[in-house]
């Protein structure tokens, strides 16, 4: 690695960029009134010390109004005042080496997502009033009888459609965006016209049913992106590299933008237009979320073969995003012409030195995003990673350096937590031992990995696994610790990662048609024909998923109302909900409790109080699981420094259980 033609400069308009690695534009919840915070700089700094060659700054809103929010904590472009922090920002960027991209768009009805109205007035601004933003949390409050009671709902958020004149003033905050990005010293922007912004609903048959000048066929609707290249064009000169975003594919079959109308319409139009490269997205956020940000179900590069496809109808600089977090993939995409530039967020999110480790030719110690979905949860949204505690933490985390005085530690446990542990402590300097009871790493994540959906989690522990024996931690497995054998080693400081176990406490859990989603996944138990999963935590649904794939008849029971988004996030709830579940008629039971296990089937009760049995003839317990505080309780008194961490402190997330590692091995 090091000599491939993705390390080879590569010309956007009149701008090089040094290789074709690129941070892909990402909205950042990090900014304050629309103005770059400091852990905002620090972030972007971050992707910037990466090796990439371009970093596009995602999502600064063109509209100063109302009518212009839908993130609440994202970057704005929409004044003059503005300029000094972007300015600061792109500085930032380019003293590193890379270039600065700033990206634009007007959020148009998905401004509905965390405003709206009762004035008519004031609504969101659409192409059409045809159709209202379907993801738009709206709290509902109501106090009966002494009780306040809430509920998250999400109502259809309606739109108006945006007259001529708005139009006009559309294109102008566009150029005006454009010009203040020249101004405040960015090499290039990024014109967002996808994902649910106001150009991608011009530009769709789904949600333009306009009869102006603006509405009906292609040459009408694509009349305003157009418009807005030609204008921004006009305004920041003909040497000023224009980038335009597009969604291939929204995913909405026929009823709205297909990949063989970006090929047919789409690209042949913008180019003509004069836009400088094309950079590729799909999907639509209200509607397939999951096409903008592929889940772990999709295979790595899914939008491969959309780039490979663009490069044959236009002679424009092709930038494509989507699962691309293999770096053997990456090189062998650009080495076989499929895409000219990969556009990478999550997976520098999950691993910031990625293209460094590339061009270093150290493939294998690139921590690879899993694409677990945890950054788009309400946890970690748009800025968290599940296996990189320090993404968007720059200025929060102790940083990770040689100790003033190395110790011995033991951990004790190999699952995530325990793993990030031992190499933050092993890094630091100190001389670490971690003991494992099972024959081999991974703790509570070989149970998800053993799923077909989600085996992506070995890569993580592949990657904890090469990295602690790279520094030298001396693992210890088939090794069940005890107050005895922490005696023996005479640690100065023990750090108890020592997990869960499945929650098994539900009425009838002893009868002999019970098993557990462990015994399914990790032991390969044989079930019978009818099978009912008892969910509500963890990977419930994707065992389901699993055993309807093996010819089984399946049940998910779920006391909640619906698969849980913000465990899964929407980017893999969504296609389990309306997919995977379907098409393997799977049956799937929310707001219902289960009473008890009989030996026939479970007990039930639907959300009316009605009682039924559900046969079955195995039952997969799925439930939350249960700390296991054994040794906790075990060692207290010792003399050496105790830590606690992960699951047996209370059965979290992975995310939890990695910054809890991170945080400990930091401290000693």
């Amino acid at each position: 690695m090091g000599t491939e033609k993705a390390f080879t400069p590569v010309a956007i308009g009149s701008m090089v960029l040094s290789n074709r690695i690129v941070m892909a534009p990402t909205i950042h919840e990090m900014c304050y009134r629309g103005h770059p915070t400091e852990a905002y700089f620090a972030i972007n700094d971050t992707y910037a010390r990466s090796g990439v060659s371009m970093v596009c700054v995602g999502g600064a809103t063109v509209d100063p109004g109302p009518t212009g929010e839908v993130f609440p904590n994202a970057l704005s472009i929409a004044d003059d005042e503005c300029i000094f922090g972007l300015q600061r920002l792109a500085e930032g960027i380019k003293v590193h080496g890379a270039r600065a991209c700033q990206q634009i768009y007007h959020p148009g009805r998905a401004a509905a997502r965390y405003w709206a109205q009762a004035d008519p007035g004031m609504l969101p601004w659409g192409a059409s009033a045809k159709v209202p933003f379907l993801a738009a949390p709206k709290w509902e409050l109501t106090r009966k009888d002494g009780t306040w009671h809430a509920a998250n709902t999400m109502p259809p958020a309606p739109v108006r459609e945006i007259s001529q004149e708005e139009i006009e003033q559309v294109v102008r905050m566009h150029v005006l965006a454009a010009l203040r990005a020249k101004k405040a010293g960015y090499d290039a922007v990024n014109l967002h016209f996808a994902n649910v912004t106001l150009i991608m609903d011009f530009i769709s048959p789904y949600t333009n049913v306009r009869t102006d000048a603006f509405g009906g066929g292609w040459e009408n609707r694509m009349r305003l992106p157009c418009e807005i290249v030609q204008a921004t064009r006009a305004a920041v000169g003909k040497g000023y590299p224009l980038i335009v975003r597009i969604a291939a594919d929204q995913g909405l079959g026929a009823a709205g933008i297909r990949f063989e109308d970006t090929l047919r319409h789409v690209v042949p139009r913008l180019d003509e237009a004069g836009v400088d490269a094309i950079d590729l997205s799909a999907g639509v956020l209200d509607h397939t979320p999951h096409r903008i940000i592929p889940p772990m179900y999709d295979a790595r590069g899914t939008w491969l073969h959309h780039s490979e496809a663009v490069k044959k109808v236009t002679k424009l600089p092709v930038i494509v995003a989507g699962r691309l977090c293999d770096p053997r993939m990456i090189l062998r995409a650009i080495e076989s012409d499929r895409c000219d530039v990969a556009a990478l967020s999550r997976p520098l999110m999950a691993d910031p030195l990625m293209p460094r480790k590339m061009i270093e030719g150290r493939p294998d110690d690139v921590r690879m995003c899993v694409a677990c979905g945890y950054c788009m949860t309400e946890s970690g949204w748009t800025k968290y990673c599940a296996i990189n505690a320090d993404s968007a933490r720059e200025l929060i985390l102790p940083k990770v350096a040689p100790a003033a005085r190395p110790r011995k530690v033991l951990v004790v446990g190999g699952g995530p937590g325990g793993m990030e542990a031992a190499r933050v402590a092993r890094e630091r300097g100190h001389d670490v031992t971690l003991c494992e009871k099972e024959d081999r790493l991974g703790g509570t994540l070989r149970v998800a990995a053993a799923a077909p959906l989600t085996r992506e989690w070995r890569t993580f522990t592949r990657w904890h696994t090469r990295q602690i024996e790279r520094l030298g931690v001396k693992v210890r497995l088939n090794t069940e610790v005890t107050r005895e054998l922490v005696a023996e080693i005479s640690p100065d400081a023990v750090i108890v990662a020592t997990g869960s176990s499945p929650n098994r406490e539900i009425e009838g859990a002893d009868e002999p048609i019970v098993i557990t989603e462990e015994n399914v996944l990790l032991e390969g138990a044989a079930t019978g024909k009818r099978v009912v999963v008892v969910g509500g935590a963890f990977w419930d649904v994707e065992t389901a998923i699993t055993l309807a794939d093996q010819g089984k008849d399946v049940t998910v029971i779920r006391e909640a109302e619906t698969v849980a988004m913000n465990r899964l996030g929407p980017i893999r709830a969504l296609p389990i909900l309306f997919g995977m579940l379907q098409e393997r008629n799977v049956k799937a039971m929310f707001s219902t409790k289960v009473l008890r296990i009989e030996k026939a089937g479970v007990l039930v009760s639907d959300a009316g109080g009605n009682r039924s049995l559900v046969g079955a003839d195995t039952v997969v317990l799925s439930l939350g699981r249960t700390a296991n505080r054994r040794l906790i309780d075990e060692l207290q008194g010792i003399p050496a420094e105790l830590h606690e961490i992960g699951d047996c402190v209370s059965p979290r997330s992975v995310a939890d259980a990695v910054y809890g590692g991170r945080l400990a091995g930091a401290r000693i």
